[in-house]
């Protein structure tokens, strides 16, 4: 206890001699964390406990915030819980400047070729000048002062596949494009930036459907309606018919003759507009018809003959012609032959002929119906190599090869056997080497997947 007593006193003196408990300073801003370094020794080895006046806590630390400018006094002491030491502290407390604050911005949508004008403000609790800009204004926008304004041209949303789906399916939906734009206010080299999202709302407009002239054919011939419109927005624009025609095309028939009108509409899904269209049919004589007929069904590589029947209102005199060259066809009279080549079908399929009927003052086309089936030719073996049958020596190397022709243009697999459980798939040559004496036998099955044709090779080995 003596010798604690001692020390403690000894380090007093020559605290008091060295003036270290004269009082400390130190200096912080408002809104630091006030934190004293600590540092003191015991003679004994004792352990230290310190404690702390206001405006410290506890563990000698203080929050300072806004408003807490000024000088403040403490007092450290320090104890090895038999004596005690203390020092004397001041805190000073500098003010420190805030940043501008901004008042909240409620403008948030503007529609296209409208104006949207926003006056933005901060406020700066310190009564410093503020200055503001503005960063990532979208094309068209200007910042003066505090104003900031835009005019979206009528180009600036562009519709996505969803609004074009929704709009097809006649769900409401508006599309929408937005930016982001930071505003920025500034005082006394302080920033304060707050973002801020625009969204431009798509206004529609509806597409402009130019002026259609009359259309002039003859029965028997097709309408065809050709439209022209445009779409300031660049949306898709769907045409619809109604009255006397449904579609944009119509194939006339002989009881068409006069005039009727048919009124086309264009529309881009939100607006419509439409126009009338004068189409005039002029009477002429009626073509022959073909009479119904039942598909011909035939294999690939056999001959059909088919009767060809029609019937002419006006009683002329009908001729049948081929439109068009087909392999292993031809007409002769009111018959039809046609051997079908083995390239006609993959499988079996149905297939039209089509031919012309001709009654001297009309020529119309029809179709023939037939069912053909497919034939599979069966790959043949064009060459072989070597002998069908070779004696070898024991040892031997032997390159066995075949050259197959598929007349179908199959792909071809090839099956190598050297023996019942020794096969193989490969190409079309193999090589082999016999090790053992004997008559060994090899054979490759060569097939198109439907049809298949072998080979064999005898080999006696000596």
């Amino acid at each position: 206890m003596k010798k604690t007593i001692y020390g403690l006193i000894c380090v007093l003196i020559l605290i008091l001699a060295t003036g270290v408990y004269a009082e400390v300073t130190k200096t912080f801003s408002e809104t630091d964390l006030v934190k004293l370094e600590l540092s003191a020794t015991d003679p004994d080895g004792d352990l230290l406990t310190y404690t702390f006046t206001e405006p410290l806590d506890e563990n000698g630390e203080w929050q300072t915030n806004y408003g807490d400018e000024g000088h403040y006094h403490t007092t450290v002491t320090v104890s090895d819980g038999k004596a005690t030491a203390s020092q004397e502290v001041e805190i000073i407390i500098l003010k420190k400047d805030r940043a501008p604050e901004f008042k909240p911005i409620t403008q948030k949508y503007v529609n296209e070729n409208e104006v949207m004008r926003i006056e933005v403000s901060a406020t700066d609790i310190d009564g410093d000048e503020i200055t503001y800009s503005a960063e990532g204004l979208p094309t068209g926008a200007s910042f003066e002062d505090n104003i900031f304004t835009y005019k979206p041209d009528v180009n600036t949303v562009t519709r996505n596949l969803l609004s074009i789906v929704l709009t097809k399916l006649k769900i409401p939906y508006t599309a929408k494009t937005s930016f982001t734009i930071n505003f920025i206010a500034e005082s006394n080299d302080l920033k304060t930036v707050v973002s801020h999202t625009v969204t431009v709302v798509d206004v529609n407009r509806g597409p402009v459907l130019e002026e259609i002239e009359d259309i002039i054919v003859n029965e028997d011939e097709i309408v065809m309606i050709e439209p022209s419109a445009y779409d300031p927005d660049g949306d898709k624009i769907r045409f619809t018919y109604s009255g006397w025609m449904h579609t944009d095309s119509y194939l006339t028939n002989f009881d068409d003759a006069g005039e009727h009108i048919v009124t086309v509409t264009a529309s881009d899904g939100l607006n419509a507009v439409s126009k009338d269209v004068k189409i005039i049919i002029n009477d002429i004589n009626r073509p022959p018809e073909l009479r119904n007929m039942k598909p011909t069904k035939v294999k690939e590589g056999e001959v059909s003959v088919t009767e060809l029947k029609s019937i002419d209102v006006d009683n002329d005199e009908v001729i049948y012609s081929l439109v068009e060259t087909i392999d292993g066809a031809g007409i002769e009279e009111s018959l039809l032959t046609w051997e079908p080549t083995y390239d006609t079908v993959n499988e079996t399929a149905n297939v039209d002929i089509s031919i012309k009927l001709n009654d001297g003052f009309n020529e119309v086309e029809d179709v023939v119906p037939f069912i053909v089936e497919n034939v599979n030719r069966v790959p043949v073996i064009a060459e072989s190599s070597p002998d069908p049958e070779i004696t070898v020596a024991k040892g031997a190397r032997v390159v066995f090869n075949v050259e197959v022709v598929d007349l179908d243009g199959d792909e071809i697999i090839y099956t190598w056997q050297f023996s019942a459980f020794n096969k193989i798939k490969a190409t079309s040559a193999v090589a082999r080497t016999f090790l053992y004496e004997g008559v060994k036998k090899v054979k490759v099955i060569v097939s198109d997947d439907t049809d298949s044709v072998e080979k064999v090779w005898v080999v006696k080995v000596i």
